[in-house]
């Protein structure tokens, strides 16, 4: 028998406003070639690499970097909850992804390319939005300088919490 309380019956499809970086990073994402996402000879993942890209960027978004904490966004958070589609996934499973060095390097990348887009195009239109937020419109027009100086700012502000939460989350 279930309640009307039952968690199966709490579950509920939102939608998010266009403008939304959580908008934003969904569309991003998607565009990314599958080679890309999927390279050959890593490991199995309990998820899909997207479905962890897209938490991992939103969560840096919101300054959360703890694998932890994370989760606990995912949880309490709507624009998370439409990412991950309400799905669970563990601490642990966001650190294993995190210290793999091929997606460590991808998470790096995506955000950089995200930001930069988002950047160059601070008032996107809504007509605007999917056609600006795509890969190949990403890496094809950047500026390498500013790719540079973001790259550097990722591994002082962004990478340094990560590893100090992984660190933490260790053991």
């Amino acid at each position: 028998m279930t309640s009307p309380f039952d968690s199966s019956n709490l579950k509920r499809t939102y939608t998010l406003p266009k403008n939304h970086i959580a908008t934003f990073i969904q569309l991003f994402v998607s565009s990314i070639p599958d080679s890309i996402i999927f390279p050959e000879a890593q490991p199995a993942l309990n998820h899909e690499p997207p479905l962890l890209l897209k938490m991992i960027l939103f969560a840096y978004h919101r300054d959360t970097f703890s694998g932890k904490e994370i989760v606990i966004l995912n949880e309490d958070n709507l624009p998370m909850m439409c990412l991950s589609q309400q799905t669970y996934i563990s601490y642990h499973e966001f650190n294993t992804f995190r210290r793999n060095e091929y997606y460590s390097v991808l998470i790096k990348r995506i955000f950089i390319h995200l930001n930069l887009l988002l950047h160059e195009h601070p008032n996107l239109h809504e007509e605007e939005i999917p056609d600006l937020l795509q890969w190949n419109h990403a890496i094809e027009n950047y500026d390498e300088a500013l790719y540079e100086k973001m790259s550097h700012d990722y591994d002082q502000l962004i990478q340094k919490q990560v590893d100090i939460a992984l660190e933490k989350e260790q053991n």
